[in-house]
């Protein structure tokens, strides 16, 4: 008898788009079948939409909404594909450089991976991945972050506190995390995975080091796609703490 990973069984053709995208963004083989169709016994998952729900026979159904989160059709559908029904860790990890890779896993199997060009926008995305996970899972999230740039992971650090003030969060040892070939979001998975040690005070202090100086004017021109430079007394206040990345971005191009 035939196995199928998953069926998209529904009439609906909003719901079959969002499916089909779905499937493709993960490159996850499916079939599309009738809700009737007893093909959808033998699926580990099957997607449909809410009217179609009640003539499927099984009991491992993921429903989509009309208007499809990407984000969090992905976390219920990895969850169930998985079958993390009962999950006893979940950790963030991040990947900090001149692009972000952020990872969300679930008893160490990745459920999200992204990748973001700024240290705000990893914030934001941490935040919101914990916001998405906390209605559906009763765990703490550990965010662990790795400690390769102590530039770019002390930026990150600040606007997270902006954002959230009080996570668990650890550094970990970046060294083997670099995949050769690999994304950042590669790294940030092996980063999540990894217990490191908590977060301190002195952490979130950068020195006005020429290096931070030269790398923070790239950033800031690059994030305003080269239409703003970084004076050198802004780069210091970022760096002393007094000013953030985010002030000196356009918010046209943010």
């Amino acid at each position: 008898m035939t196995k199928y990973k998953v069926a998209i069984a529904t009439r609906d053709p909003r719901t079959l788009y969002h499916a089909i995208r779905l499937m493709e963004s993960l490159d996850i083989p499916f079939i599309i079948c009738e809700p009737e169709d007893t093909k959808c016994t033998l699926a580990r998952v099957v997607i449909t939409c809410k009217d179609d729900a009640s003539k499927i026979t099984s009991d491992r159904l993921l429903i989509l909404d009309e208007k499809l989160d990407i984000d969090s059709a992905t976390f219920d559908f990895m969850t169930q594909f998985l079958e993390l029904h009962m999950p006893r860790s979940f950790t963030i990890g991040i990947d900090p450089g001149m692009r972000y890779g952020l990872a969300l896993l679930l008893d160490d199997s990745p459920l999200l991976t992204q990748e973001v060009i700024s240290p705000f926008e990893a914030a934001k995305l941490t935040n919101e991945w914990v916001n998405l996970a906390k209605d559906r899972v009763a765990l703490e999230p550990v965010i662990r972050v790795g400690n390769g740039s102590r530039l770019y992971m002390t930026l990150y650090l600040r606007a997270l506190r902006e954002i959230d003030g009080s996570p668990q969060i650890e550094l970990v040892d970046e060294h083997h995390t670099t995949v050769t070939g690999g994304s950042n979001k590669s790294s940030a998975v092996l980063i999540a995975s990894r217990s490191g040690k908590n977060v301190a005070e002195s952490d979130y202090v950068l020195e006005t080091k020429t290096g931070y100086i030269r790398s923070l004017k790239k950033l800031i021109r690059r994030l305003n796609n080269g239409s703003s430079n970084l004076s050198t007394p802004d780069a210091i206040a970022i760096l002393k703490g007094d000013s953030s990345v985010r002030e000196f971005v356009k918010s046209e191009v943010s």
